[in-house]
């Protein structure tokens, strides 16, 4: 057998060991997603939405969602059904409470209040784009499209019949 024939059998085996090592090797195992909150959406009956400069207040009615601070009309279904998606979200990061303010926590610029549950939206990781947020016990990483579901001006909230009505 000549060397270039040896080699190349060196060289198979190589890889046949390879795609044997890759195949047989134990597989990752999925990254692990925690629930923000366990609470449905169908059961809030009210909405507290809290800024540095304002504060606005939902209630559900047999009719619907209004808002009754600081103006009193019917509030847009759609725009609190998308605010409700929060309960639904879930993170691969969870840290702990101690250290809020690495997480832009101290002074949160927007507050959710569903009920009894407090939502503190937080600053942003740089290294993946999602916002902190933090709620009971924890502090986690969600995507930004959920503190953008918040209007924080009552004329986002107004249900566009009602505003139609009203001009």
């Amino acid at each position: 057998m000549t060397y270039h024939a040896r080699l190349n059998w060196v060289m198979a085996i190589t890889l046949f060991g390879v795609i044997v090592f890759l195949y047989v090797m134990p597989h990752s195992t999925e990254v692990q997603e925690y629930s923000i909150s366990a609470m449905p959406s169908e059961a809030v009956q009210h909405i507290r939405i809290l800024t540095q400069h304002r504060e606005v207040v939902l209630h559900r009615t047999e009719y619907g969602w209004f808002i009754v601070q600081p103006v009193s009309v019917a509030a847009d279904e759609n725009k609190v059904r998308k605010m409700l998606e929060i309960l639904k979200a879930k993170s691969s990061h969870r840290f702990s409470r101690e250290n809020l303010g690495d997480f832009g926590l101290n002074q949160p610029n927007l507050q959710l209040f569903l009920d009894d549950e407090h939502f503190s939206f937080g600053g942003f990781a740089s290294t993946t784009l999602q916002q902190y947020l933090a709620t009971r016990d924890h502090v986690y990483l969600i995507s930004p499209h959920y503190a953008l579901a918040v209007p924080v001006d009552v004329q986002a909230l107004i249900n566009p019949a009602q505003a139609a009505v009203n001009r």
